[in-house]
């Protein structure tokens, strides 16, 4: 059974909005060795998000 720090990003994409974020998520996606998830998860801006822990968190990776 994995831990759920062993599912833990190692780099995160942070930035404004218009700031060139989807872009750059879209590039890195195409390296098949990096995973995006399919939606932005909101955890760290989102106090009903984060209140759910960080194994939530993990479950998107």
């Amino acid at each position: 059974m994995q831990k759920y720090q062993d599912k833990l990003p190692n780099a995160l994409i942070i930035g404004a909005q218009k700031a060139g974020t989807t872009w750059l998520a879209s590039r890195l996606s195409q390296h098949p060795e990096v995973f995006i998830p399919k939606q932005e998860i909101h955890y760290f801006d989102n106090d009903q998000n984060f209140a759910k822990g960080i194994q939530w968190y993990s479950s998107f990776f």
